[in-house]
């Protein structure tokens, strides 16, 4: 049975901040790498990314993976910026010292995309 608002009973949590359950692993904090910004690639930006411990980048980023094909670097139904390729994602990633993260279409795309792009 179902309890009402008037019959919810009191909740009570507490934290303990001196115990440590683990370390998570730097690749686990990263950002996402959105193909319509234009500064995504720019030095400055690559550099803070390294900086600030970034393990990791995701491409292309957020919902785009469901509409970005890579073969021919479009989005239909979205804005593609440029200087965003993979090659200069890629390049962005070396150089701050992360991983890369893809994102396959699995939206608008095939799974022959997808394997082709692993290859």
């Amino acid at each position: 049975m179902a309890t009402t608002a008037d019959e919810a009973s009191t909740v009570e949590v507490s934290v303990n901040a001196g115990v440590g359950l683990g370390t998570i692993d730097e690749a686990a904090f990263g950002v996402n790498h959105a193909l319509w910004d234009s500064h995504m690639n720019d030095p400055e930006v690559t550099g803070l990314l390294g900086e600030a411990g970034v393990g990791v980048m995701r491409y292309p980023g957020g919902s785009y993976g469901d509409i970005y094909h890579w073969k021919d670097h479009t989005a239909p139904g979205g804005y593609v910026a440029p200087h965003t390729t993979f090659d200069e994602f890629m390049s962005s990633v070396r150089t701050s010292g992360s991983q890369p993260m893809i994102i396959a279409n699995y939206g608008t795309g095939t799974p022959q995309e997808a394997a082709d792009w692993v290859r």
